[in-house]
């Protein structure tokens, strides 16, 4: 007690008895209680005093700050959440708030002027097409009327839209595309030119593109010109076989566009035309 050991104690109270004397020595110890007494209810009061005025000045916020920056975890989900909480963010009528509305502004109408660019073109393409196929037969009469087949053999034996690319007549072009030496014997003047505006209407059969995918990631489109148990044969634009095992092939789609591009008939004038579906309907 107060730092003294029970032998300094005992020797205090020992000069105590002495000086002050056996009788009034009891009311000195009742009065020292009473002054213990006062001196702890005063410090309790002290107690209660400090720690409202911590209240009122913050000071129990600041500890809690300070134990929840203790807890990690939940100190740094708490901030997390707070970092993250963009709406509280962006207060009405701030700054913030108006700039993100003339981006979402500017946005929508980027996608509005975007979405009437691609509405225009398809519209204009559909036209295009509607009106290339109002055209086929004065096309097809015409060709067959005053198409010059000399003439037509000529364009197609000079590259002229890039017919021998693909396709072979006798022992001229590539085995790309349908041999076309007997072509005049299964198709109408009418049907040759739209082969020709539009090849993707009318592909025959085992000409169709197919799209395969390997266990490599690696993609190819060609056409299938054999399949078996252990894999298929896949011909590419460049006329390359490429053999793909069964067991690397991970999926295989036909598609419903042919190899031949559309449009090749911008390569020719109209009696051109008519002079190239003259020669393919006299083969036969």
């Amino acid at each position: 007690m107060f730092g003294l050991g029970w032998s300094e104690m005992v020797l205090i109270g020992i000069v105590a008895l002495i000086v002050i004397g056996p009788k009034d020595l009891p009311v000195m110890f009742r009065t020292l209680g009473q002054f213990t007494g006062k001196a702890r209810q005063m410090a309790r009061e002290f107690s209660r005093a400090m720690e409202s005025a911590a209240d009122d000045a913050g000071v129990k916020d600041i500890t809690k700050t300070i134990k929840a920056a203790a807890n990690p975890q939940k100190f740094g989900v708490d901030k997390l959440k707070e970092a993250t909480d963009f709406k509280s963010a962006i207060k009405p009528g701030g700054e913030t708030e108006k700039l993100s509305q003339e981006r979402a502004e500017i946005r929508d109408k980027i996608q509005e002027a975007t979405a009437r660019v691609a509405s225009e073109r398809i519209a204009r393409e559909k036209a295009a097409t509607e009106a290339k196929k109002s055209k086929l037969d004065a096309w097809a009469q015409e060709a067959a009327r005053s198409g010059r087949p000399e003439a037509g053999a000529k364009h197609f034996a000079a590259g002229k839209g890039a017919c021998l690319a693909c396709h072979q007549v006798g022992a001229v072009g590539r085995a790309l595309g349908p041999d076309l030496s007997r072509i005049g014997a299964i198709r109408t003047e009418r049907e040759l030119i739209e082969s020709i505006l539009f090849p993707s209407n009318t592909i025959a059969r085992d000409y169709e593109l197919h799209a395969v995918v390997t266990s490599d990631g690696r993609n190819h489109l060609g056409l299938i010109k054999s399949r078996g148990a252990d894999g298929l044969v896949l011909m590419d634009a460049a006329g390359q076989l490429l053999t793909l095992p069964t067991t690397t092939v991970v999926s295989e789609t036909q598609l419903e566009t042919s190899l031949m591009p559309g449009g090749l008939d911008a390569a020719f004038t109209p009696a051109e035309l008519a002079d190239l579906v003259a020669w393919l309907r006299s083969l036969r």
